[in-house]
């Protein structure tokens, strides 16, 4: 990352001129010249710079490149997290077609793109390009290219003398990770949190701010890197005739965000420059997807998009007609399991939940560790502190259809899909919808095997994430692995005093999952409870006997510790009472993180006899699992 210094020192100097066009962007390439084409991809980024109307931004370099070329107003990822949009725009094919669809998926076990697809430098290649990734940067996609290299090269000095060429730049310092925190505390790049304008679906709170205002350094610190590419194009003489792509591959790191279908997750910064092919200034409000960008590259380069392909050319005399719909899904991202597929137009956009009975916060390591926002609103939501248009993120399920009109709520807050009034665009979107799931043979219809679906990352393994190899970030541990840990013992009540009262659930017939395994000290051991109770917000119960009347002050529970991923406690409450049928009001609502480790939830010290413990799991209602319970007090 860049120094104020560097950064003021190398900054590309860009002309400011430029003229605003409303409708699509025409280019024209100038004759007997095939022009270089550089793709600069930044991860986890949304619109967030000073052209497209942030003021928390600082981004001169980005605004002058829109201002000497296209910027596009609509450009959307065909998925909201990296591995699965990125396989999607580099072979020009949505990732649910090629089988792509399931974040880290198939990197290592040999799977090959269906017969005849090929990463899309196979045909630039073919047209007589050379292809450039520089060393060390990121690919990260769901397939084996196979033995063809999809790169001829690494080296930046080599670019003059392999003209035309195609390069891929890339930027991982938007991802949430050291770099990120470094923006944060770099004078140069730091955001006042006091006066960052949040969305209306993040409570107003210090923590929000300055989450919010980090992300803000992280945007402001991408353009002084931004403008040492460029400088480093510049210098090696070849910009004159080079079509720079800029674009992120997916959506911001936040709530409502990356791994989800919001225009948070899936609407990305587009802007596109070429001097002598395209109108300085111009602004194209038209949808383009990501998978856009492989047939327009290769139509730039004076060749044919194979048939196979699923974007169109956007730009130049071949460009097809602007769409009138683009399409995005989101299926597995780490460990945990959702299918949800979008359609945008012009105005509306309709969201189909597959997996209606997973709340929106199911647990995943990666944001439980990531996103303080997360556990500020499951905070904020336990004590009824939340708006109601914050609450919804909250809810224990989600709704089968979601609808929103992106012109009047722009930040997707009213649900209308039970309004009569939208029910003609409603249904001309469901059968939108529908009509793409067939047409583009959604291979999200296809569950995953277990042994496909990776456990939850530890701890350990997310804090090292830092220092993989970049495409390799964050791998999660082997299935099978167990941990073992056991509670420690100090101030915990003695476990031959305990009785458990009642179990408001149906418990598996296996001798080692019943709900005395809570108490019976073998953390390989654990009470795996099945949903009967009548209340389904929190559907798991159990009742225990202290044995007489103690002054409780904290409750320690180990989550199940096989790395099965279902059935690890979320949600819980809290009560104790002097008699089993008197419980009064929780002494405490938490949330656990989806982890292996011991969790302690500290209670005001309260007198009583009987606990109760009603919980909820993040994995759906049916199942929930505790390998060790204890309780402390005198």
């Amino acid at each position: 990352m860049l120094s104020r210094r560097d950064f003021l020192s190398q900054a590309w100097a860009v002309g400011a001129g430029g003229l605003a066009l409303g409708a699509r962007a025409q280019l024209a390439a100038p004759e007997g010249r095939r022009p270089n084409i550089v793709w600069i991809i930044s991860e986890d980024t949304s619109p967030d710079f000073g052209c497209y109307g942030n003021p928390d931004a600082r981004t001169p370099v980005l605004d002058r490149l829109a201002a000497e070329g296209v910027r596009f107003t609509h450009a959307y990822t065909t998925a909201p997290v990296c591995s699965a949009s990125r396989s999607a725009f580099m072979t020009g094919m949505y990732q649910t077609t090629i089988g792509a669809h399931n974040h880290r998926s198939h990197r290592d076990d040999g799977f090959a793109l269906p017969d005849g697809v090929h990463v899309f430098t196979h045909y630039l290649r073919n047209a007589g390009y050379a292809a450039v990734i520089p060393a060390g940067r990121k690919t990260d996609w769901n397939f084996s290219p196979g033995p063809e290299k999809p790169y001829d090269f690494n080296r930046w000095e080599d670019l003059p003398t392999h003209q035309p060429f195609f390069a891929q730049i890339q930027f991982s310092l938007t991802h949430r990770g050291n770099a990120w925190k470094k923006a944060a505390a770099d004078p140069a790049f730091q955001v006042d949190p006091a006066t960052v304008q949040l969305p209306p679906y993040y409570p107003d709170h210090p923590v929000a701010r300055k989450d919010w205002a980090d992300y803000m350094a992280a945007i402001n610190a991408l353009d002084a890197e931004i403008a040492a590419a460029l400088k480093r194009l510049q210098d090696l003489g070849v910009m004159d005739n080079t079509v720079v792509f800029y674009f992120g591959d997916h959506g911001r790191p936040h709530v409502r965000g990356k791994q989800w279908l919001y225009e948070g997750g899936i609407r990305i910064p587009l802007i596109v420059r070429w001097p002598g092919g395209l109108p300085a200034g111009a602004v194209s409000n038209e949808l383009v997807s990501a998978i856009d960008l492989a047939p327009t590259s290769l139509a730039l380069a004076g060749a044919d998009a194979p048939r196979h392909m699923q974007g169109r050319v956007f730009l130049g005399p071949h460009a097809a007609l602007p769409p009138q719909y683009v399409f995005a899904a989101r299926d597995r991202c780490d460990e945990t399991l959702d299918r949800i597929r979008c359609v945008r137009d012009s105005r509306f956009k309709y969201i189909r939940n597959f997996m209606p009975e997973r709340p929106y916060t199911q647990p995943n390591r990666y944001k439980e560790t990531q996103y303080p926002v997360l556990a500020l609103l499951g905070q904020l939501h336990a004590e009824g502190k939340l708006t109601p248009e914050q609450t919804r993120f909250m809810a224990p399920a989600k709704p089968v259809e979601e609808f929103y009109d992106l012109q009047a709520d722009p930040h997707e807050l009213h649900n209308l899909a039970p309004d009569p009034e939208y029910r003609e665009p409603l249904t001309r979107m469901r059968g939108e919808l529908d009509a793409w799931i067939i047409r583009t043979n959604d291979q999200g219809r296809f569950p995953e095997s277990e042994s496909q679906i990776p456990p939850a990352k530890t701890k350990t393994e997310e804090e090292s994430k830092e220092g993989s190899k970049k495409g390799r970030e964050g791998q999660a541990p082997q299935a099978g692995d167990t941990s073992g840990r056991r509670l420690p013992d100090a101030d915990c009540l003695p476990r031959n005093g305990l009785l458990i009262l009642a179990v408001s659930s149906s418990e598996p017939d296996e001798p080692q999952q019943g709900a005395a395994c809570m108490l019976d000290g073998d953390p390989m051991t654990c009470w795996h409870s099945q949903w009967r109770t009548q209340r389904p917000d929190f559907p798991h119960e159990i009742q225990v006997d202290l044995g007489k009347p103690r002054e409780l002050t904290a409750i320690r529970i180990l989550p199940r510790q096989d790395r099965a991923r279902n059935g690890r406690i979320r949600d819980i409450e809290v009560f104790l009472a002097n008699a089993p049928d008197s419980w009064g009001a929780p002494l405490l609502r938490a949330r656990l993180p989806n982890s292996l480790d011991e969790h302690q939830l500290d209670i005001p010290p309260t007198t009583g006899r009987y606990v109760r413990l009603v919980a909820r799991s993040g994995y759906g209602p049916p199942f929930a699992a505790i390998a060790e319970l204890s309780f402390l007090g005198r």
